[in-house]
């Protein structure tokens, strides 16, 4: 009987481009066929393309040989003979494909088909006749170990297909599709067993995948290297596929403790995916983190518990829904470990636009850190926290002030903070700038800081508040373990501002204060009120405009002090009106001298110590000392010194470290005069000094032994020698002596010299101002206060505005 390709022959020119237009509707779409012809009984066709769904493989045939037959019951195609490749869009092709058929009439395609790939084959016996394929003893094999086998079986439109066995991942062309670098598994070292059993119809199969995992390594985010300790220990997934929905399920454990649970589920219209921690340990919260890729903090102890739920509708983006939750979280940061207690954790929204809610307890203090919309800066709030929050922040953040509270190991430069003090901060912290308000408070204390820093650089920060006195002694005396001091009065109130940037910030304002008394060793100075400009920069703290009320005077002073490497260098200038000497109370024994002060203080300290040039006159002067010191004076019938001077006591004075010396001084009581020089050493301790007396007639006609010399001489000049110290000085003098000497001079001269017009001595002049208004000091300080310039320039002012000390 003939074929139907003999039949065909003969009309095979026509006939061509008829099947050739009828294979090709056949065809799903997207396929291209280049050429088919009919020679004989056999049909050839080349170049014949058909795409695999919208995944980008591509089914390639080269070259497929059918044998065209007319049997008994019809004609009939039969497939003898392909060769072709699997290929994906743009890559290479993922293995080879070929078919060689069994020689048997009774089904259209029946023998071997082979799809061969660099590491992996796969081999199955097909049969396909009469609506009915069978894929028998499918074995899939892999050159790192994968084995897997089964049958497939389609029969018109039911589908039945069962494949298990272990898959090792690095025998599948996965480079054709993602990227390895960016898998969190070690493909080339992992293997699983995996089950599929799949039913139902061609178009709308069902069916279920089951994986098993153990000991699989994992690599952080970013990470070319897969750590050893990140792993997950244990752990099955299982997917599911009806007509209508895709669901999996599954648990993992992991390394460090605990195990997440999985459970998904797609509809076509929605999706979602939820994970279930449990119990999941401190270290293996670690190895979460870093797959996460966070690095900043660390967590140092606690479990975590929660649920996370990804889902998505539609064509929208994912949005998540996760809480999150544990008993007790260390976490640390650079140098700081804080301790949350039942922290809380609430995330909802589109990915790239998620709100957070945070909650705990950080220090007695509720913390809630929290963004409310995609728009909205993070916000950070800490209510009612002790100061020992602030510490660990400034641990934290090396551009912040050391910090520590009281009874806590010292750190070098630290600020102590008292353990009783509550902290309240609102913070909204962003990748380049920061918007905090840090409030510090107990009793009578309250201290504002707003800080606003952008790029760096401070905008519109502030420290602003009032500091109770018994806080302002603590915090003294623990900075600067000066025990013993006490401050007592009203409290001390500021008003700064921050510049510059954030590590090297400047600090500009005014101090004020009311009536204060400090008081230290014994010794008090009260005050009625003082205030202060200052600019505390990183190389230099300078201070103008200081008052301080001292009853009814009042002391001015204005300076500038350069830090940095070496020794500070400063230099400044006081003045004094109208300050009544005997109610401040200096010296525990008593003042020695009363009277109300005016001076002027030039001081200057550098690396060879503290110089300074002092100027001082007091009005109405009363000297308590002298009935005491000229006690001897009572043998030659004179009586004691009056103590109440009867002309201002003047004196001149060099300071060089714990030296004074006095070039000139001027003092009188009624009767006696007296001008001179000395100095005094270790604190006032060591008092040496010449003093010329000068004696009156008057004075000295109140002795019946010195009443005739005093007539005859007029007024007669006595050296005086004072030793001891200045609280309780000692003189020696020689008045018979001198007036012995006197009359040796003769008579006649004595006369002659005091007929003289004895005109008295221009008085001290005091400056009455630190630095005289509209001299270049002035200007400069002026300047240095109140940050006029740009900080690098005035860096330079103050340098040399210190450079030279005052010239003697």
């Amino acid at each position: 009987m003939p074929s139907i390709g003999d039949v065909l022959s003969s009309f095979a020119d026509p006939f061509g481009p008829l099947l050739r237009e009828r294979v090709e509707r056949a065809l799903p779409a997207g396929s291209t066929l280049r050429d088919l012809t009919i020679e004989s009984s056999e049909a050839r066709l080349s170049g014949l393309e058909i795409p695999l769904g919208s995944s980008g493989v591509r089914v390639y045939v080269a070259q497929a040989r059918f044998q065209l037959a007319l049997l008994s019951f019809g004609p009939k195609v039969i497939l003898r003979h392909l060769e072709g490749e699997l290929r994906v869009d743009g890559r290479p092709a993922l293995g080879k494909v070929t078919f060689e058929d069994a020689n048997r009439r009774d089904a259209w395609a029946a023998g071997t088909l082979v799809l061969t790939g660099t590491d992996l084959v796969a081999r199955a016996r097909i049969e396909a006749n009469e609506g009915r394929t069978l894929f028998r003893d499918v074995r899939v094999t892999g050159t790192r170990g994968t084995a897997l086998e089964g049958v497939l079986a389609i029969v018109g439109e039911s589908l039945h297909a069962t494949l298990h066995g272990r898959i090792f991942p690095a025998d599948l062309p996965l480079d054709s599709f993602v990227d390895p670098a960016g898998f969190p598994f070690d493909l080339a070292s992992i293997s699983f067993d995996t089950k599929l059993a799949a039913e139902g119809s061609v178009d709308r199969p069902r069916g279920t995948l089951s994986v098993d995992l153990r000991d699989v390594p994992l690599r952080p985010h970013g990470h070319k290297r897969f750590v050893p300790h990140l792993r997950l220990t244990e752990g099955t997934l299982v997917a599911r596929v009806t007509s209508s929905r895709r669901t999996l399920e599954g648990s993992l454990g992991l390394a460090g403790g605990g195990t997440v649970t999985v459970q998904g589920e797609d509809d076509g219209t929605k999706a979602h995916l939820r994970a279930t921690l449990r119990t999941v340990g401190a270290t293996a919260v670690r190895h979460l983190l870093e797959l996460a890729g966070v690095r900043a903090v660390a967590w140092e102890k606690g479990h975590l518990d929660g649920s996370v739920v990804l889902s998505r509708e539609g064509l929208s983006a994912p949005t998540l829904d996760a809480t999150l939750s544990s008993s007790h979280v260390d976490l640390g940061l650079r140098d700081a470990t804080f301790p949350l207690v039942a922290p809380e954790a609430a995330l909802r929204g589109p990915l790239d636009a998620l709100t957070i809610a945070v909650t705990t307890t950080l220090d007695d203090g509720k913390l809630v850190f929290s963004r409310a919309s995609a728009d909205a800066p993070f916000v950070l709030v800490l209510d009612g926290a002790s100061p020992r929050a602030l510490a660990r922040l400034s641990l934290a953040d090396p551009s912040m002030v050391p910090l520590v509270v009281e009874g806590d190991p010292p750190r070098e430069g630290a600020l102590v903070l008292p353990a009783t003090w509550r902290v309240d901060l609102r913070a909204e912290p962003a990748p380049t700038s920061l918007s905090a308000n840090v409030t510090l408070a107990h009793e009578a204390t309250r201290i504002a800081i707003a800080l606003s820093t952008s790029d760096g650089a401070h905008v519109a920060s502030s420290l602003r508040g009032s500091l109770a006195l018994h806080h302002a002694t603590t915090l003294f005396s623990l900075a600067t373990r000066a025990k013993g001091v006490t401050v007592a009065g009203d409290a001390i109130r500021f008003d700064l501002a921050l510049t510059g940037s954030a590590e090297a910030p400047s600090i500009l304002g005014e101090i004020m204060t009311g009536a204060l008394v400090l008081a230290y060793e014994g010794r008090s100075l009260s005050l009625t009120e003082a205030r202060a400009r200052v600019h505390v920069a990183p190389r230099f703290v300078a201070f103008h405009d200081l008052r301080v009320a001292i009853g009814s005077g009042s002391l001015r002073g204005a300076g500038l002090a350069v830090v940095g490497k070496g020794t500070p260098t400063a230099r400044a200038c006081f003045t004094s009106e109208n300050i009544r000497i005997g109610r401040v109370e200096l010296f525990p024994e008593g003042a020695p001298i009363d009277g109300r002060a005016f001076a002027h203080a030039a001081l200057f300290h550098g690396a060879e110590g503290t110089k300074a040039e002092v100027k001082v006159r007091i009005e109405g002067p009363s000297y308590p000392f002298l009935p005491k010191a000229t006690a001897r004076l009572e043998k030659l019938g004179l009586p004691p010194l009056p103590v109440e001077g009867d002309r201002p006591l003047e004196a001149h004075a060099w300071v060089r470290g714990d030296r004074v010396h006095v070039r000139e001084l001027r003092a009188g009581v009624p009767g006696l005069s007296a001008h001179g020089s000395g100095e005094s050493s270790e604190g006032g301790k060591v008092l040496a000094a010449n003093v010329q007396v000068t004696a009156t007639s008057t004075w000295l006609s109140r002795s019946r032994l010195l009443r005739m010399p005093g007539a005859v001489l007029g007024s007669v000049e006595v050296p005086v020698r004072v030793r001891g110290s200045l609280s309780s000085p000692e003189t020696e003098s020689h008045l018979v002596g001198a007036i012995w000497k006197s009359l040796t001079r003769g008579m006649s001269a004595r006369r002659r010299e005091n007929t003289r017009l004895a005109l008295p001595p221009p008085g001290l002049a005091i400056p009455t101002s630190p630095f005289t208004e509209g001299t270049p000091e002035a200007t400069e300080l002026h300047a240095l206060v109140n940050g006029t310039l740009p900080l690098a320039h005035l860096e330079e002012i103050a340098v040399r505005f210190v450079a030279e000390p005052p010239e003697p």
